[in-house]
């Protein structure tokens, strides 16, 4: 009884995750958020107006 033990978290966790499918999906789903943070984030500064300059004339005529 003393060997008989249950490891609920153990160092080689991370790993089996990034091999099998479930963590490949994980990934990708980071992978997909991240692409469209970035694509929000360049839509934002695209769709910013430039300043509108009016200018007064000044020669006679």
């Amino acid at each position: 009884a003393v060997h008989l033990r249950i490891d609920v978290f153990t160092v080689d966790y991370p790993l089996l995750l990034a091999i099998l499918p479930p963590g490949a999906f994980i990934v990708m789903g980071f992978i997909i958020a991240l692409k469209n943070m970035i694509d929000h984030y360049r839509e934002q500064r695209a769709q910013q107006p430039d300043k509108v300059v009016t200018r007064a004339r000044v020669t006679a005529q």
